[in-house]
């Protein structure tokens, strides 16, 4: 097992994706794919209207990779768990003629 990535509810027909991988397979482009596939079927299968996305304020690699599948940041978000405001996203269901992400 390398990680998950996945989706659960959010919102009406808005989902929030997560990722993560284990920190041996990190910087070799699996979350990059996996987000894509993930990203893909939310909006071909699932019919969602939008993404959202989230994560801890001190992990730069994340924002990079949201940023790289074009989510667009909408400020930030209390998270209760680390007690911290993280830094969060969405990414609306592209147009026609629009099926890659990156």
């Amino acid at each position: 097992m390398i990680g998950c990535c996945g989706l659960r509810p959010y919102k009406t027909n808005e989902y929030e994706i997560g990722f993560h991988l284990r920190p041996e397979f990190w910087r070799q482009g699996y979350a990059a794919e996996d987000a894509n596939a993930v990203i893909e079927y939310a909006f071909t299968v699932l019919k969602a209207k939008k993404l959202f996305a989230g994560h801890n304020p001190n992990n730069s690699k994340s924002r990079k990779l949201l940023n790289k599948l074009r989510f667009i940041y909408i400020g930030d978000e209390f998270y209760e768990p680390t007690g911290l405001y993280h830094t969060s996203y969405e990414l609306k269901k592209p147009g026609i003629n629009s099926s890659k992400f990156m």
